[in-house]
């Protein structure tokens, strides 16, 4: 996998498409709902685009030939992902737009429900180790 920047709009986005393709589908609702997604993370569309197919590359060189295999997510893979983004803000909006995207076309897919519950997990346990201050 490429790597980006600590808490890059394209670190964050690409948490985001990992999501909107679990599902190994796009449909027109999760189109629409990714509509205003760029923007929101601070990139435009082709930033935005270019995201999503970086990630579709990687997944292809480094998962599996098969994209339905491909796009299921790998929980450790996606945990260093999901390490690259360390702000509870950004996590937030992050995870917000993730049940969004997942829940746009109605119905929650098994893969669609593991990266949002493994992103929330993940960033819980992070979040609850902190001190507080």
């Amino acid at each position: 996998m490429r790597s980006y920047r600590r808490n890059s709009p394209e670190a964050a986005a690409r948490i985001v498409a990992w999501t909107m393709l679990a599902d190994a589908t796009e449909t027109d609702a999760e189109a629409a709902a990714c509509a205003a997604l760029p923007a929101a993370l601070g990139l435009t569309a082709d930033g935005w685009n270019d995201v999503v197919r970086g990630l579709c590359e990687d997944l292809l060189a480094t998962r599996a030939p098969d994209w339905d295999c491909a796009v299921r997510p790998d929980p450790a893979t996606f945990i260093a992902l999901l390490d690259e983004l360390d702000d509870p803000s950004l996590r937030r909006r992050v995870l917000s737009m993730c049940r969004a995207i997942a829940a746009a076309d109605g119905r929650l897919c098994d893969r669609e429900r593991m990266a949002v519950e493994t992103a929330s997990r993940a960033w819980q346990a992070v979040d609850d180790a902190r001190p507080a201050g």
